[in-house]
């Protein structure tokens, strides 16, 4: 009994998990969401929800990974426990260039245009602007300086901003119940009421929107990666991924719905507009959601530094990357792999907008996903030490689902491009920044190879001295 005092139950476990995922994430999407369902609030509420759908399935699945391999790394750790040497560094690398990098540079960026919003002065600071992004930028700087050298800031931190996660989503669904005007889109509604066949019609348009969800719900997958924390997780975390997954997609609907109340689809479906700008609600509210917003940013940027750069100090601990990234300060902060991560999210906030950031990380978490689930696959048949949770046809048809899935999410992240604007050469150029990303995250492989022999010569060398 004395052990699982010290391990997460689940309800502990499903609050860590929803304060994980509801935030920041929703905030940023929400727009992108609806401005690819066509500014259609009927198509947008069904992209949240087939979004939710998709993903119980893998959860599902690599909870069953994560409750036999309970290790840090999680997905990585798979990878090289497969003995997939070249593909784990192209894991890695790709997690942390294209997945943790995006995800530090969105909510930098977002914090700079709600700060701009609330100067609301186009020629000191404009939403979008350079000055904007670096504002973004300086803040991730002070949060990242102030976790290095300030004893047991990350913890405070983390107190702090927790409590903080789910107030500007309660403030919106109170200011709907106030000021909301349930007839603020009664007219497209009609219209879409006339003809229910453009759902059906549009199903393969709105795989774009369905692929920019997967933003909104990353952090569901938290319990797996803490199973070895979690107390009975071969019930538990199943139980929990499903609870959660409920539960935030509900959410994600209100929250819907309460902005078509205070907002036209119009502004809502504007992918360069900001929330609190477009809603018709008294200054004073609009003031207090931004700086409940910005406090939010503040305190997902704070996590992503400090659950980002373990896992490049692990990288480096497995010897992918340099071993100056474990170097570490009188505080044990690991403050040159911070300084990695906070450059990295720096060269996508100057060179991109949100939308193209948002694409880069559902089109890598969905390579990744696939490689996770082949793997998991390999390792099932494979290791005598996998312990299996599901019958075989429950897990087979939560691994087809899965593959099937991240197949239709990474090309829902290319097809994206097409809808960014009407204008052939923005297109154009885009799909080609696309693909420069998608080559350079190809060239890893080749470097993972030569890479690998190295390593393999060295170890042969030291084996026969």
């Amino acid at each position: 009994m004395k052990k699982l005092t010290n391990k997460f139950g689940f309800w502990t476990t499903l609050a860590m998990t929803l304060t994980a995922t509801i935030g920041s994430s929703l905030l940023i999407s929400f727009n992108q969401v609806m401005f690819l369902s066509k500014e259609n609030w009927i198509f947008m509420i069904i992209a949240w929800v087939i979004g939710a759908i998709i993903i119980i399935p893998e959860n599902l699945m690599m909870a069953e990974a994560g409750a036999s391999y309970k290790m840090n790394g999680a997905s990585y750790g798979w990878v090289k426990r497969a003995n997939w040497n070249v593909l784990a560094f192209w894991f890695g690398w790709v997690l942390i260039s294209m997945v943790s990098a995006a995800s530090i540079a969105s909510v930098s960026m977002a914090t700079g245009d709600m700060i701009a919003s609330i100067v609301n002065n186009k020629d000191v600071l404009a939403v979008g602007s350079y000055e904007s992004k670096a504002v973004g930028i300086g803040i991730l700087i002070v949060l990242a300086v102030t976790q290095m050298f300030i004893k047991n800031s990350k913890k405070i931190m983390q107190h702090l901003f927790t409590v903080m996660t789910m107030l500007p989503i309660a403030f919106i669904l109170i200011m709907a119940m106030v000021y909301g005007n349930l007839h603020q889109n009664t007219e497209t509604s009609q219209e879409i009421n006339q003809s229910m066949s453009q759902i059906f019609l549009a199903s393969g348009l709105l795989i774009p929107a369905i692929t920019f969800t997967s933003y909104g719900y990353s952090g569901t997958e938290v319990s797996i990666f803490m199973a070895q924390d979690i107390e009975k997780a071969e019930k538990n975390v199943p139980k929990v991924i499903a609870s959660a997954i409920a539960i935030i997609v509900v959410i994600y609907v209100l929250f819907g719905l309460a902005l078509l109340t205070l907002a036209p689809t119009s502004a809502l479906g504007d992918p360069n507009s900001k929330v609190p700008d477009i809603l018709n609600i008294p200054d004073w509210a609009k003031l207090t959601f931004q700086i409940l917003a910005i406090f939010l940013f503040v305190g997902s940027l704070s996590s992503f530094l400090v659950y980002q750069t373990a896992f490049v100090v692990k990288l480096s601990e497995e010897k992918e990357i340099g071993k100056i990234f474990q170097k570490r300060n009188k505080i044990d902060s690991a403050w040159v792999a911070t300084l990695l991560l906070i450059a990295m999210a720096s060269v996508y906030v100057f060179t991109s907008n949100l939308f193209s950031i948002i694409s880069y990380f559902t089109m890598a978490t969905s390579l990744l996903k696939f490689l996770t689930f082949v793997t998991i696959i390999h390792l099932r048949r494979t290791d005598k030490e996998y312990r299996k949770i599901w019958n075989n046809k429950v897990f087979w048809t939560f691994a087809i689902s899965s593959i099937l899935f991240a197949i239709l999410t990474f090309s829902g992240s290319i097809m994206a491009q097409f809808y960014m604007s009407s204008d052939d050469d923005v297109v154009i150029k885009s799909l080609i920044s696309q693909s420069i990303v998608l080559g350079v995250v190809l060239l890893l492989i080749p470097i993972g190879i030569v890479k690998t022999k190295i390593m393999n010569k060295k170890n042969n060398n030291l084996a026969n001295k």
